[in-house]
């Protein structure tokens, strides 16, 4: 004789839409924390790139990075952070740090561009356009090379107070800076180096080439003064003739309204213009 099913108890099939509800809880769950974890950038493995970064600062670019988002919860939140203590560092002119959905992290530098490779007794650095002092990344090891062959030398002879990340300081630098800014809006075409005396008093070394050491033409600059009426008699002495040729060896323009100029063919012989 055949058993008769018993039907469920009203209590039994509530427990069983209970559990089933409850497992459909869980699932969505873990579909939304499955794509919170593929959405999230802080959720996700950090993926770094570095654009525009200079070879041999890689690694340091990537240390700052590491450590920046390890010190936090959440890289997302640390991207400020971490452009601030990159654009700390003397040699950059800017950086950006952008997220993306996809868990990758894009830093963006700029690095500053030297304009006047500068020597300081042992030292060498570099001044950019803004007139802050840096050493690109590239020189570390070796800067001499760097200002050897530098268009725009700056040579201080006096113990100078250039601190890397800082703009110069002292009427005579920023002289001395202005000086080859204003050569250079009259597109001279000669690769040069200023020196500025322990006395303050300076000149300029004008050469026919970058390399050049003997062929050179010097003007006396004088104090840090009159700089308008002092670039114009470089401009005007030079006239068009040749450094190479060394037609002109010395010229004296630290009283730009009586030019002393001194011929190569002459031997002591000066004449006034």
């Amino acid at each position: 004789m055949a058993k008769r099913a018993v039907k469920p108890s009203v209590r039994t099939r509530k427990r069983r839409r209970s559990h089933s509800l409850v497992g459909w809880l869980w699932a969505i769950a873990g579909c939304v924390l499955a794509i919170s974890v593929w959405a999230a950038p802080s959720l996700q493995p950090m993926r770094a790139s570095v654009e525009n970064c200079p070879m041999e600062a890689q690694q340091e670019i990537r240390r700052l990075i590491a450590g920046n988002l390890e010190a936090g919860i959440g890289w997302n939140a640390n991207l400020s952070e971490l452009e601030r203590s990159i654009a700390a560092l003397p040699w950059v002119k800017s950086a950006s740090a952008r997220g993306h959905w996809s868990g990758r992290l894009t830093t963006t530098i700029e690095p500053r561009v030297p304009y006047l490779s500068v020597q300081n007794g042992s030292r060498y650095l570099s001044i950019d356009e803004s007139r802050v002092a840096f050493l690109p990344p590239q020189a570390r090891k070796n800067p001499r090379p760097m200002f050897d062959q530098s268009h725009r030398q700056l040579i201080v002879e006096s113990k100078a107070n250039i601190k890397e990340g800082q703009a110069i300081q002292g009427a005579a630098t920023r002289f001395a800076f202005d000086f080859a800014r204003a050569l250079d809006q009259e597109n001279f075409p000669f690769p040069y180096s200023l020196t500025i005396r322990k006395g303050g008093n300076m000149c300029l070394n004008i050469r026919a080439k970058a390399q050049d050491v003997g062929l050179t033409t010097r003007y006396e600059i004088g104090l840090p003064d009159k700089l308008s009426a002092k670039v114009e008699a470089v401009l005007k002495t030079l006239n068009g003739r040749p450094v190479s040729g060394g037609a002109v060896e010395y010229v004296n323009v630290s009283a730009p309204d009586k030019i002393t100029v001194k011929m190569a063919s002459q031997d002591r012989s000066e004449r006034n213009e």
